[in-house]
C-alpha cells in the first residue's frame, strides 16, 4: 500500500511540475498568425503559378513580405533551399507554420501541384482569420460599451452619489429603499475601493495563470465545446480541414492525423488522434466520428452516405460550404443581438441609479 502512495504522490508532483514548466516556458520561435500564413502562402502561389521555380520565386518572395517577421522567415527559408532543401523541408525548419500546414505542402511538392496547395491554404488561413476577426469584432462593441457604462456607474457610486448622502441626511427626508440600497452601495465602494481594486486585479491574474496551466487549458477546451456557437465552429474546421486534405489526394486514414495539428482545442486533437487510431484498425470514419460527442449529426450522415458511395471528398466539400455559411450566419446574428441586450441591461442599471437619486430630490425640493 505505501508503494502505492507513493506513485501516486510522485504522478501528481510531476502533473504538477509539468504545469509549472508550461506556465513560465517561453517558445522560442512563435508560429506565424493565421493572417501571415496566408499572406505568405498567397503570394507563394502566384509566383509558382508564374512558371518561376522556388530558387528563383523566394528571394522574389522575400522583397514582396511586407512586415520584418515574414520577410525573416521568407529570408531563413530561401538560405535552406539554398543548401540543397527542398521547399517543404525549409518550411518546417523555419519552425514558423503548423505541423498541418507543413505537412500539406509536402503533399503539394511530391504530387508537383505546389501552387495549387499553397492557393488552398491561402483560402483556408484567410477564412479562418476572417472568421476569427468577425467574432471578436462582434464582441468588441458590447464589452467596449459595457465597461464604459460601468465605469460611469463606479464613478458615480464612489464619488458623487456619497455627497447627494450627506445632503439627504441633513435634510431629514425620508429615502426610498432603492435609494438606500444605492447609498449602502456607494458606501461600501468608497472604503473598500482599493481592496476591490486588488482583489479584481488578483483574480484576472490568477485567471490568465490558471489557463496558462495543462489542467487550466484542458478545463477551458471543454467549457468551449460546451457554447453552441464555438462548437459550430469547431464543425466547420473539421469540416473543411479534412476538404482540403481528401481535394489534395490523401486519403481518410492520412488525412485525420494533419487534421488533428490544425484544431486549436486540446480535447479535439485529443479525439482525433484516437479517431485515427481507430480507423487504422479498420473503422470506417462515420463511425470513427460517431463517437465524438460535439461533431453534428449532418457531418456523421453525409459522410456515412459518402464513404458508401465512393463520394466522400465531395460531401465533405458539401459540409465546409455549409458549415461556413452557418458559422458566418451565427456570429452576425450574435451581433445583432447581443447589441440590443447589453444596452438594455445597462439602460436598465442607470435607470436605478437615476431614479435613486431624483425620487428623494424631489421630496427634497417639496419640503424646500
Amino acid at each position: 500500500m505505501a508503494i502505492i502512495r507513493t506513485n501516486k504522490k510522485s504522478k501528481k508532483s510531476s502533473i504538477w511540475q509539468r504545469d509549472i514548466v508550461e506556465l513560465f516556458s517561453v517558445g522560442k520561435v512563435k508560429k506565424l498568425s493565421k493572417r501571415e500564413v496566408a499572406l505568405f502562402c498567397r503570394k507563394a502561389a502566384f509566383l509558382f503559378n508564374s512558371g518561376l521555380p522556388v530558387k528563383d520565386a523566394m528571394p522574389i518572395l522575400a522583397s514582396q513580405m511586407t512586415s520584418y517577421r515574414l520577410n525573416k522567415v521568407a529570408g531563413e527559408i530561401y538560405k535552406n533551399v539554398l543548401v540543397g532543401h527542398s521547399f517543404s523541408s525549409a518550411v518546417k525548419e523555419s519552425k514558423a507554420f503548423s505541423i498541418f500546414a507543413c505537412g500539406f505542402i509536402e503533399i503539394g511538392e511530391k504530387t508537383a501541384s505546389l501552387n495549387k496547395v499553397c492557393d488552398e491554404l491561402a483560402d483556408m488561413y484567410e477564412e479562418r482569420a476572417n472568421s476569427d476577426s468577425e467574432l471578436i469584432a462582434a464582441m468588441v462593441y458590447p464589452i467596449s460599451v459595457s465597461i464604459m457604462m460601468l465605469t460611469v456607474i463606479i464613478i458615480a457610486m464612489t464619488f458623487v452619489i456619497p455627497g447627494y448622502a450627506e445632503i439627504f441626511e441633513a435634510s431629514g427626508v425620508s429615502l426610498p429603499a432603492l435609494t438606500r440600497i444605492l447609498i449602502n452601495i456607494s458606501n461600501f465602494f468608497a472604503v473598500n475601493r482599493f481592496r476591490i481594486l486588488i482583489v479584481f486585479l488578483t483574480v484576472i491574474c490568477m485567471s490568465v495563470l490558471f489557463l496558462r496551466t495543462g489542467f487550466g487549458s484542458n478545463f477551458s477546451a471543454k467549457v468551449k465545446l460546451k457554447i453552441p456557437l464555438l462548437k459550430l465552429g469547431i464543425n466547420f474546421y473539421f469540416a473543411q480541414s479534412i476538404s482540403i486534405l481528401l481535394s489534395s489526394g490523401l486519403g481518410i486514414v492520412d488525412a485525420i492525423p494533419l487534421c488533428s495539428e490544425v484544431m486549436e482545442n486540446k480535447h479535439v486533437k485529443k479525439d482525433l488522434r484516437e479517431l485515427s487510431i481507430n480507423l487504422n484498425s479498420g473503422m470506417s470514419f462515420w463511425e470513427g466520428i460517431e463517437k465524438i460527442k460535439y461533431v453534428d449529426e449532418l457531418i456523421i450522415g453525409l459522410s456515412r452516405v459518402g464513404e458508401e458511395t465512393g463520394t466522400l471528398k465531395e460531401t465533405m466539400e458539401k459540409c465546409k460550404n455549409h458549415y461556413e455559411a452557418a458559422y458566418k450566419f451565427a456570429i452576425r446574428r450574435l451581433n445583432k443581438l447581443i447589441e440590443p441586450i447589453i444596452t438594455l441591461i445597462l439602460g436598465v442599471i442607470l435607470a436605478a441609479v437615476m431614479l435613486a437619486v431624483v425620487l428623494p430630490t424631489f421630496e427634497l425640493a417639496m419640503i424646500v
